[in-house]
């Protein structure tokens, strides 16, 4: 019994960051914002007598323009009036003789922000040797930014023998991120905790990761400072107050990581700076005043923020390729799926990734990556193929990936009841596997050169790969792995030798080869080409039925997988040649319907992209009605036999 297909696509949800229905603008080129903050002092009399010198307030969250952002418009306001001076880092706010009651003031100002990765082009080296004076003073611990013994070890830890300063920040990121929840029961405490309380208790709202982020860095001699403003949020749906780090990276700059956001080394457009620090327990507004019998109470400041424009989508500088291990694979099987990203900059990018199709998956759907100037970098997942499932089917579902600049990649995996599966260990030793090659060094002077057996290969059919690895310097002993196969090698010095790998069945892309030993790996390519099977189906024909006699115009659609050549369609006695066909298309052709007695035969004759001829045909039904009495014996004749 031929089985049955079945399509499924199954939609994941992403982190907060990809809700939908909701503004996303992680892949929006930039904001216009209109940004308001306000706050308000009351005066209250203590005594019948009192006397009023001055009262100033000095607001320094100021939207000030760097790298990402640009001031547009900015209108400081106050009732009643003040003399008001921009500082331009800061605002100040100065009233005189003034008697007893309500001050508010603030400003408006509209700010344009815009998505974009501070391109660092080469390898920052870590540790620090050397520092300008500004940026050292970023490396002292504060009152938040204690650091203590067990934030040191566990930084250390973190950047084990890393050389590179953007992998190190990246990975304790990372680590900050997987391990210490974002918790806001810590609101409730009347002042931040210090990074020591938020290591060992392993929870935090923004600005306590935050803190801990930038502990650990200033442990290892990185100059880190904290940054307050405001972001969307799209789990409140709107803008609110927010704290995130800036790294020093010598000759760069200042370098945003947004811990919370999962965001390391780069910031969507929603975010607003308005002040840097060394922690986060400084104040956004300062005062002072000179009165006598006057209270002077002091309100909070209220930040509030809105996208008056936004500009369009950016381009994504990933190339995403996924390549579950198996493409077709057993119900109830974990399937490793090796997600390839390719950086076609000069620069580091960094990107989220999340899977945003699949059949199941094992733990997160994303994943935070750092890919280095015009390199790839493998990430990976385990899919789980559900296991009740019907036996008499074959289904097949898609694989998608999307990076957070509109990036994506798409792949497919069949299985079935027929196919062989993977446990879940096999999947994880394999993703250990290709996760301890990425700290091996790179051979030198060894390369792998892989060809297959066939130019191209029908849908099916299997493959061998034969691969030669080509040895300059000394004799090496190495495993060579294609896919999950594997095979031992011994090459001479300045010699070479030959592997083969069969291949059950062939793959429509590019596979990667992996010859390493203990210490060191060296990596090939090999590129296969599969012929997709020509499917050619009579999609619709209209009209079905005629008078006996009469001239009827038929439009017959055709519709197919791939692009048909030379394509030559017979209807009845009626004949069309065309050049190619690609999906799907209406033909026209005018015939008698005393012709169409027993049908309507269509046949389709085509060549494939190599050149192979292929016939395709099918008897279409047809009503003749109204038919004389010789017709009606004709049409018994030509049933009968």
């Amino acid at each position: 019994m031929k089985k049955g297909v079945v399509f499924l696509f199954v939609v994941l949800l992403a982190n907060f960051a990809y809700a939908e229905n909701v503004e996303n603008y992680n892949d929006i080129s930039g904001l216009n914002i209109e940004l308001a903050l306000a706050s308000d002092l009351e005066l209250i009399p203590r005594a019948a007598e009192y006397e009023f010198g001055y009262l100033r307030a000095e607001l320094k969250y100021y939207p000030a323009e760097n790298f990402m952002q640009k001031l547009v418009s900015k209108n400081p306001f106050s009732e009643p009036k003040a003399t008001v001076i921009d500082q331009d880092d800061y605002f100040s706010y100065t009233w005189r003789d003034l008697r007893n009651g309500k001050i508010n003031y603030g400003y408006r100002a509209e700010v344009k922000t815009e998505n974009k990765i501070i391109p660092i082009t080469k390898r920052v080296g870590f540790p620090l040797r050397s520092l300008e004076k500004d940026a050292f003073e970023y490396t002292r611990p504060t009152e938040f930014i204690d650091i203590n013994e067990d934030i040191e070890e566990k930084a250390r830890e973190i950047a084990g023998s890393d050389d590179d300063l953007y992998r190190v920040a990246f990975k304790i990121a990372e680590w900050i991120k997987n391990n210490v929840e974002y918790s806001l029961t810590t609101l409730t405490a009347e002042a931040v905790y210090p990074s020591s309380w938020v290591l060992e208790n392993k929870k935090g709202v923004c600005d306590e990761l935050t803190n801990l982020f930038i502990s650990m860095l200033r442990s290892l001699g990185v100059p880190a400072r904290f940054i307050s403003g405001t972001v969307y949020s799209n789990t409140d749906y709107k803008f609110g107050n927010h704290g995130w780090a800036e790294v020093y990276f010598p000759g760069y700059g200042w370098v945003p990581f947004d811990v919370t956001f999962g965001q390391f080394g780069w910031i969507d457009p929603s975010h607003v700076k308005l002040k840097e620090d060394y922690d986060s327990g400084t104040s956004a507004a300062d005062y002072r005043w000179a009165v006598s019998g006057l209270d002077v109470e002091i309100g909070k400041i209220e930040i509030n923020a809105n996208v008056k424009q936004a500009s369009g989508k950016i381009s994504s500088p990933l190339v995403i390729e996924i390549m579950p291990l198996r493409d077709k694979v057993g119900f109830g099987s974990y399937v490793p799926a090796e997600v390839k990203v390719k950086n076609t900059e000069d620069y580091y990018v960094p990107a989220q990734l999340f899977v945003s199709k699949a059949p199941g998956l094992i733990g997160s759907n994303y994943k935070e990556i750092l890919v280095e100037p015009n390199s790839e970098k493998s990430v990976y997942w385990i899919l789980e193929i559900p296991a009740d499932l019907q036996k008499e089917f074959v289904y097949t579902a898609k694989i998608g990936v999307n990076d957070h600049f509109g990036g994506y990649g798409e792949n497919s995996i069949v299985y079935s009841s027929n196919f062989d599966g993977f446990s879940r260990g096999e999947a994880e030793e394999f993703i250990q596997r290709n996760a301890e090659r990425d700290t091996k060094e790179s051979f030198s002077g060894l390369k792998i050169v892989c060809d297959t057996d066939k130019d191209y290969y029908d849908e099916g059919e299997s493959a061998k790969i034969i691969c030669t690895v080509v040895n300059e310097k000394e004799t090496v002993s190495l495993d060579v792995c294609l896919l999950d196969k594997c095979g031992k090698l011994n090459v001479q010095g300045r010699g070479s030798g030959s592997i083969e790998f069969i291949v059950e069945e062939a793959y429509d892309g590019r596979l990667t080869v992996v010859a390493e030993d203990d210490s060191k790996v060296v990596y090939g390519n090999v590129d296969m080409k599969v012929l997709k099977t020509p499917r050619v189906k009579i999609a619709g024909y209209s009209p079905k039925k005629a008078n006996y006699k009469e001239d009827v115009n038929i439009n017959i659609v055709i519709e197919t997988n791939v692009q048909l050549n030379n394509v030559t369609i017979t209807a009845g006695r009626n004949a069309v040649f065309i050049d190619k066909l690609d999906g799907r298309e209406d033909f026209d052709f005018k015939m008698n319907s005393k012709k169409l007695l027993d049908g309507l035969n269509v046949e389709v004759v085509y060549h494939d992209e190599v050149g192979k001829k292929h016939e395709f045909e099918e008897k279409l039904p047809f009503g003749v009605e109204n038919l004389g009495f010789w017709a009606k014996v004709r049409l018994f004749f030509i049933r009968l036999f």
